[in-house]
């Protein structure tokens, strides 16, 4: 919680409990007591508190937002550090009171300073362009349509004309792939 949200924690409690007294540091002292809680948490409590008691204090928002803590803590799970924490004791220990902290404040992801950028592989680049459908091998035309008539043997036989050619284009593998097809069946002619 920042200093200003303490400050509108304390406004809260003073309209809700115009018979509280605060001086005119309860929010410097709210925000030194209360100030590593969320807000929405603190105003929670403050919310609940107010329905039944005609003052609120800071231990009473702390003892109120005690069971939710915990009740995160145990419904969610904390993340296994990454196996370079895990090899230092002491990175190991800050990463779990990191990660317990998040977690019963009801934040879900993985602390900060362990947090990577995933590098961008741009593969589109490395792919070979595929033709205009006008320049298309007549014969891939044809053995597409026989092909898909096949749709297990065709895919089957597809990969095995790409374990036999290895990088060779699409189009020559399913030409690949329908001759042998027809060599199997002794057809000889295309569709």
């Amino acid at each position: 919680m920042t200093l200003e949200e303490a400050r509108q924690l304390v406004r809260v409690v003073a309209d809700a409990c115009p018979d509280q007294v605060l001086s005119g540091y309860a929010d410097e002292t709210w925000h030194d007591l209360l100030g590593e809680l969320p807000y929405a948490d603190c105003l929670t409590a403050v919310r609940a508190l107010i329905r039944h008691s005609a003052t609120v204090a800071p231990a009473d928002i702390r003892t109120e937002i005690g069971p939710l803590r915990e009740s995160r803590l145990e419904q969610q799970l904390i993340p296994a550090p990454p196996p370079d924490v895990a090899d230092d004791p002491i990175r190991y220990i800050n990463y779990l009171r990191d990660a317990r902290r998040r977690t019963a404040n009801g934040e879900t992801t993985r602390p900060q300073a362990e947090r990577r950028p995933r590098p961008f592989v741009d593969i589109r680049n490395s792919l070979p362009a595929r033709k205009p459908s006008t320049e298309r091998d007549p014969q891939y035309v044809a053995a597409q349509a026989y092909l898909a008539n096949l749709p297990d043997l065709g895919v089957a036989l597809v990969d095995q004309a790409r374990a036999q050619h290895g990088d060779a284009p699409y189009e020559d593998l399913v030409i690949h792939a329908h001759q042998t097809a027809c060599n199997r069946t002794n057809h000889t002619r295309t569709p």
